[in-house]
């Protein structure tokens, strides 16, 4: 997963300054294209809405690998964009872009289809 300069800053300064670790709600966005470390390629029908992520759990040191420890739904009125990555940011809209990356597999989200990440499904992976 890409990450941001924002997601850069906050873990340099937790890490080197011994800035507080302020923990913030984060959602899940769609993209149908590289968000880079930017957030770019985002959903934009007028029905699409970030998601909460809930928390993320089975955090491995070992692996630098973090899931989602609950189900994460989007609403089912796509517009028959093809996605092919994920996001995660601070804030439900506009917000800051924290880190993404392409999804295992892409889909055609078309109105009546319901974007589920099931639970240990979003794999969060350091590198």
């Amino acid at each position: 997963m890409a990450s941001s300069n924002s997601w850069a800053d906050y873990v340099f300064g937790y890490a080197f300054a011994a800035a507080s670790w302020a923990t913030q709600a984060t959602f899940v966005s769609l993209h149908d294209g590289d968000p880079g470390a930017t957030g770019a390629n985002e959903l934009s029908n007028a029905t699409y809405a970030r998601e909460a992520t809930g928390a993320f759990a089975n955090i491995s040191t070992a692996t630098s690998v973090t899931t989602n420890d609950s189900v994460i739904t989007f609403n089912t009125d796509g517009d028959g964009e093809t996605v092919t990555h994920a996001g995660i940011w601070y804030g439900v809209s506009g917000g800051t872009f924290l880190f993404g990356g392409a999804l295992g597999s892409n889909f055609a989200y078309n109105n009546g289809v319901t974007p589920v990440f099931d639970a240990g499904a979003l794999k969060l992976i350091a590198s």
